[in-house]
């Protein structure tokens, strides 16, 4: 199969270390719906890289998901692409290869169940994975403590332990540590096992003494209406957009969409469509008329 995919260069796979090895991934690749060509030839060539750069993987023999998570992190990050070593994992567990850690407890199951939701559905890379489960295996050893019942985590364990966070790392870090425990919160949450809305964490200011935004005075936002003449038409168009910035909180693109069908005169409603959230606001100007 090596010299199907790479009929000019197939001796520098065949003759590796890890020839038959590469052998076995590319005949499952095909059998598993790859079709013959780019992406298949990548993911072998990236393989031989993987396998190359470490002197801990050998061809044939069982493996242990720890050991073959240890193995890959001593890969150069630039060697290393999340989607060939998900397709290696799949490889090893058809071929009854690869051996899963039985976890001990229902927070140890929790974890390797998270564990595969962010490699699977998010897609994220190994090392990415160990840092969101550092931070999860933290955060769980200092709030739910040797009872490891996650139905009793409150948002006081959340503040508590970002508060801890907060002393020992710097804002930056502390923003990608919210993020980890947010998403997992999020997760742990849609199956049930902490209350909903613990995730709901606001995200640390990257600078110290940051403020939240400023706004003027309604007296002067008064006075700013009153001040546009309204006396011709551009004077009057001024006015209703400062009025809509002013009163309904709108958007100036959301403003400058807006066309005379989005004006119910008869109703007295005006339809915004709110491209950022990509939904329809309904705003009322006076009553409807009878």
């Amino acid at each position: 199969m090596l010299k199907v995919l790479f009929p000019k260069s197939f001796c520098r796979y065949e003759y590796s270390r890890f020839g038959a090895e590469l052998e076995l991934f590319a005949r499952w690749l095909l059998a598993a719906g790859y079709l013959p060509g780019a992406a298949t030839r990548r993911h072998v060539h990236r393989l031989k890289c993987i396998l190359e750069a470490t002197a801990a993987l050998q061809c044939g023999r069982i493996l242990f998901e720890a050991e073959l998570d240890g193995a890959l992190a001593f890969v150069p990050g630039a060697l290393r692409h999340a989607s060939t070593e998900r397709a290696y994992r799949r490889f090893l567990k058809a071929e009854g290869r690869l051996e899963e850690t039985q976890p001990q407890g229902p927070v140890e199951q929790l974890l390797l169940r998270y564990r595969e939701y962010l490699l699977d559905v998010r897609g994220l890379a190994p090392a990415t994975i160990g840092q969101h489960l550092g931070t999860i295996e933290e955060f769980l050893s200092l709030s739910a403590g040797p009872s490891q019942d996650l139905s009793a985590l409150t948002s006081e364990h959340v503040e508590t332990f970002i508060h801890i966070l907060s002393r020992r790392v710097l804002r930056q870090t502390l923003q990608h540590k919210v993020a980890h425990l947010r998403a997992f919160l999020r997760f742990c949450g849609d199956r049930g096992e902490t209350a909903r809305g613990l995730e709901r964490i606001d995200t640390p200011r990257t600078y110290r003494g940051e403020l939240p935004p400023r706004a003027l005075d309604w007296e002067v936002i008064e006075k700013l209406l009153s001040s546009v003449a309204r006396t011709d038409y551009l004077g009057r168009r001024d006015h209703a957009i400062l009025h809509l910035m002013a009163y309904y909180g709108l958007r100036p693109s959301e403003i400058a969409a807006l066309t005379l069908d989005a004006v119910n005169w008869k109703r007295r409603t005006l339809r915004v469509e709110q491209r950022k959230t990509r939904s329809t606001l309904v705003l009322s100007f006076g009553r409807p008329d009878p």
